[in-house]
This record gives structure tokens, C-alpha cells and sequence, in this order.
């Protein structure tokens, strides 16, 4: 689009490297490292957006990121809104209100930037709804399987589902009042109930964990939950370092730790032990008898427990027609965007 000579802005596109030459605004997604065009204090709210969600697991919030988002809020924020984001402060203890906050600061960034700029197209993506499924679908209303989330993780009487369902709604609603909008919303799948007890784990200092397991690398950058990405500076070194991910196993059951997936000069790996684990466990090398983590939870901080699945089926709808059948592939999603904007 851009080589066409449109103007583009984008919040938050998902696992997309910023290649644009000139655009009107660029703030990454807070899992993809490239750089973010825009005032400072854009560009120092998403590196602060970034921090937060990285550290979500752990439960951190530094002091030092609080004047960000204050600032934040006060320039993108309007004042109709501060009475809704004082409801979710009040709340941000309860299960999935910091995911919501989220959302509804990348939607009001994202409105305040589109009155203010003239773009051929922009790019919002929206995660919460699919992370809140994902955590949390056993508490929503329309759940009817046999599985009940413990009240220390998500209480009883609380549905953070709905809460983000209305908060997607206003957004919708607000994109919809600004002048000739053309709206496309889609999403890539949707989800499903999850038929099993499943805990996620994430490791709390990724670098730290692979120097103590003997793994040489040039860098490791934390992805969404319990995925990271491992770079090296050739090859040899990346096989290496699977091999010694792949050896590792739970003491009390055998299980495997990582699941490992070789890119060539990098690693994309996934914690995939699933089980409860305490102080006790520890984990052992299958090639080395030598080679043992002690108390393995210490390395880890609890993440979820998984309620809601992957299912490939996705849904697309927009505000004018698109001459499309009743289905199409996600693929020709590229095209019909480039084909709307350029023919706009």
C-alpha cells in the first residue's frame, strides 16, 4: 500500500516488523521488537505497554512505568473515558481487567491518532478478547462444560469476557461515528472450550535459564505466554542448544519441558509441561546425568490455566459490502484489503 504512495498507521499489529519508509504512526505489538514511529511519548508509551505485558506473568508493575501511561491517558484518553478507566482501576486485581485496560488504551491511542491524521489505512489489533478466552472461558455465561475454574484464580462471580465484549463494542461503536470509515473487522480463528486440565508456566528470566542449562545464544526474545524466540549466530550453535532444550524432562513423571521448533539460526521454543508443579520437582537431562535444575519452580512464574482452545474457523465483517462469498481463505484477507485501499 505504502508503495503505492498511501498513507498508513498501525497499533499493534500482530508479529509484524515495522518495514514502512514513512508511516503516519508504527507502535508494535508489545511481543515484537522493531521500532515504533511516533512523538516521544508515543514511542516511551509503548515501550511501557511492552514491559507491562511482558511481565504480566510475574506480576510486576515498576513504579517507573506508572507517569508513562498517566501521560498516556491524558493525551490520547478523552474525558468522557476517565470514568471508565477509574471503574477498571478499581477492579485491576480481578481476573482480566489489566488485559482490558490494555485493549481499551490501544483503542483510545488509536482514535485520538485517526482524528488527528489523514491515513489511507490503519491497522488496529486487539488482543485481550482471544487472551480472555483463552484464560478465563469457564466463567463466561455461556459455558456449559464440566469444568470450573478455582476461585483463587477466577472467582465465581465474575465474567471478564462480558467485560471485554462491551468494551469491543464501544470501540466498534466510536470507529464507526468518525467521517467515512471504512471498517473491517476479522478474526484469524476463534475459540473453543478446552476439554483438559491444562496450566501454563513461563520462565521468568529467559537468558538466565538458558546460561544455567549450558546454552550458548546471541539473544532471546520473550514472545506471548510461554513462547520465546532463541537467536544464534549460526547454526551448530542452534542445534546445539535444541538438543539440550529437548533432553530435559520432568524427575516425578518423565514429561518433556520444551517443545522445539528449529528456524535455522533460531529457536522458536514453547514451555509445554502442562501439569501443576511445586517446589519440589525438578528437572533432569536425559543425555547428561550430570545436568539437573532444582526446584524448577523458581524459574517460573504461573501464567493461566487454559479454558479456551484454538479452532482455524475465523469470521470477517465490515460496515460496507465486500462482494464476498459466504466463505473465503485467511490468505485472501491480504488482497482484500490492498484491493479496498488502493481502489479508495
Amino acid at each position: 500500500m505504502e508503495s503505492e504512495g498511501k498513507i498508513i498507521g498501525a497499533v499493534s499489529p500482530f508479529n509484524v516488523d515495522n518495514r514502512l519508509s514513512n508511516a503516519a504512526f508504527f507502535v508494535p505489538d508489545p511481543w515484537t521488537v522493531t521500532h515504533t514511529v511516533g512523538d516521544v511519548l508515543l514511542k516511551v508509551l509503548s515501550q511501557t505497554i511492552s514491559k507491562l505485558v511482558n511481565n504480566n506473568a510475574s506480576g510486576n508493575l515498576n513504579i517507573r512505568n506508572i507517569p508513562a501511561l498517566l501521560l498516556g491517558v491524558l493525551k490520547y484518553v478523552p474525558l468522557t473515558r476517565y470514568t471508565h478507566y477509574l471503574s477498571l482501576a478499581l477492579k485491576i486485581k480481578k481476573a482480566g481487567v489489566k488485559a482490558v485496560i490494555l485493549d481499551s488504551l490501544l483503542s483510545d491511542v488509536t482514535i485520538s491518532l485517526l482524528k488527528k491524521k489523514k491515513l489511507d489505512f490503519c491497522n488496529l489489533f486487539l488482543n485481550s478478547g482471544a487472551h480472555i478466552q483463552h484464560h478465563y472461558l469457564f466463567n463466561s455465561a455461556p459455558y456449559e462444560g464440566p469444568f470450573k475454574n478455582p476461585s483463587w484464580y477466577c472467582s465465581d462471580n465474575w465474567d471478564p469476557l462480558f467485560l471485554i465484549l462491551k468494551e469491543y463494542d464501544n470501540t466498534i461503536g466510536r470507529l464507526l461515528s468518525l467521517k467515512d470509515i471504512k471498517l473491517i473487522a476479522a478474526t484469524g480463528l476463534h475459540q473453543q472450550p478446552h476439554e483438559h486440565q491444562t496450566y501454563y508456566w513461563r520462565l521468568k528470566n529467559h537468558a538466565q535459564f538458558l546460561k544455567q542449562i549450558d546454552c550458548s545464544f546471541s539473544r532471546v526474545i520473550p514472545r506471548m505466554s510461554r513462547d520465546f524466540l532463541i537467536e544464534f549466530s549460526n547454526i551448530e550453535e542452534a542445534e546445539n542448544c535444541q538438543i539440550i532444550l529437548e533432553s530435559y524432562k520432568m524427575q516425578n513423571n518423565d514429561e518433556g519441558v520444551f517443545k522445539v521448533d528449529n528456524k535455522g539460526e533460531s529457536l522458536f521454543v514453547e514451555l509445554v509441561y502442562s501439569n501443576p508443579i511445586d517446589e519440589n520437582d525438578k528437572i533432569y537431562s536425559n543425555i547428561d546425568e550430570n545436568k539437573e535444575v532444582n526446584n524448577f519452580k523458581s524459574h517460573l512464574a504461573f501464567v493461566a490455566i487454559k479454558n479456551g482452545e484454538h479452532n482455524g474457523l475465523g469470521y470477517l465483517t465490515s460496515n460496507f459490502d465486500l462482494n464476498l462469498g459466504k466463505k473465503i481463505q485467511l490468505a485472501e484477507v491480504n488482497a482484500l484489503l490492498k484491493r479496498t485501499v488502493l481502489e479508495s
